[in-house]
């Protein structure tokens, strides 16, 4: 029944619940991990079938609700990079090697506002010593991105 209610076509064009004689990604992705465990669960592989389950269903819904997302070419592959990662941080963690995070790059973009309106970005900063220096400024610009003010 649950096969039946889960059963889903991905954009790759295989099911998400696994046939086991199946050569879907998804069956050669689970009989890989039933190789991983064995017959012990270790933390490792205990976590392996975990991020697997969680990433089968995620792209899984990436699917039925249409997320624009590109079809995984390996999953084995990410669902291993994704193991590894979250084994890493559990490790720092556990030996108070916690780093702090580096400089993170993002794309930031104007989006204009409706017809009519006006958009107002404001930017803040402030020293963190007791010079109580800082600075701060805005700019308001109409639905067109023309500058109606700005402050500092």
């Amino acid at each position: 029944m649950w096969a039946r209610v889960l059963r889903a076509k991905n954009r790759c064009g295989d099911d998400i619940i696994p046939q086991m004689y199946a050569s879907s990604n998804a069956s050669r992705l689970w009989k890989a991990v039933e190789v991983g465990i064995g017959l012990g669960l270790s933390f490792s592989s205990l976590l392996t079938f975990v991020v697997a389950r969680w990433s089968l269903w995620r792209w899984r819904n990436e699917s039925i609700f249409k997320i624009d997302k590109e079809c995984v070419e390996d999953p084995y592959f990410t669902i291993i990079n994704r193991v590894q990662h979250y084994l890493d941080a559990f490790r720092q963690r556990l030996h108070h090697q916690v780093t702090k995070p580096g400089r993170v790059s993002r794309i930031v973009k104007w989006n204009k506002p409706e017809d009519g309106w006006v958009k107002v970005n404001v930017e803040r900063s402030s020293s963190i010593d007791e010079s109580m220096k800082g600075a701060r400024g805005g700019v308001m610009c109409d639905h067109l991105g023309n500058y109606i003010v700005w402050f500092a």
